[in-house]
């Protein structure tokens, strides 16, 4: 699912899967990369809490092991919207596959 919020000439899409801004349009002229599959599919993804990948894919963070794919792992995720409101979105939490629903 695609979200679409615009404001004054301004117009961003951004996807539920990974929260990642897909398109970014002023008056009609678009700035975002649209993933040309020729070149590179991908477009934006939210890198967090990483960037790139960890060595042997493991670390230890607050003392306790964790495992975690290439680029973290809000780019995986679905990120739940609770409401819309006048200047954007609301988020409220993520939803991973077969897990339970998180708020923050």
């Amino acid at each position: 699912m695609q979200y679409t919020i615009q404001s004054s000439g301004i117009c961003v899409r951004v996807t539920e899967k990974g929260a990642m801004l897909t398109s970014l349009q002023k008056n009609g002229v678009e700035y975002l990369w649209q993933g040309d599959p020729a070149f590179w599919a991908g477009q934006a993804p939210v890198c967090f809490p990483i960037c790139g990948t960890l060595i042997g894919g493991r670390a230890v963070a607050f003392g306790k092991p964790c495992a975690m794919r290439r680029h973290g792992v809000a780019h995986f995720a679905v990120h739940a919207r609770k409401t819309r409101c006048k200047r954007g979105l609301v988020r409220t939490g993520v939803r991973r596959r077969n897990a339970r629903h998180v708020s923050f």
